[in-house]
């Protein structure tokens, strides 16, 4: 599993820091065929999560879903998070 977390920290000061939201993300668990050898493309449950901010006001949210046929040895975990933000999110800088 892969967990991403974003923080926020007031004025930089690490003592004071608090979770504003997080990310999970597993893997299906298809990873190989019959043979043994592994799959090339992997295929990925996630679950964003927002916690109610004081700064922001925004409430908690909760999207979930998958990400399909990802190229996992070619690609990293940037590009992971990026194609599940683009799924979860959707595309806000039009």
């Amino acid at each position: 599993m892969i967990v991403v977390k974003i923080e926020l920290w007031p004025c930089g000061n690490k003592s004071l820091r608090r979770e504003i939201a997080r990310a999970e993300i597993a893997n299906d668990g298809v990873m190989a065929d019959e043979d043994g050898r592994l799959y090339e493309l992997g295929n990925y449950e996630y679950e964003l999560r927002e916690k109610r901010s004081d700064v922001t006001r925004s409430k908690l949210r909760k999207r979930s879903g998958h990400v399909y046929a990802f190229p996992r040895k070619t690609l990293g975990v940037w590009d992971l998070l990026y194609r599940i933000l683009q799924d979860g999110v959707g595309n806000r800088n039009a």
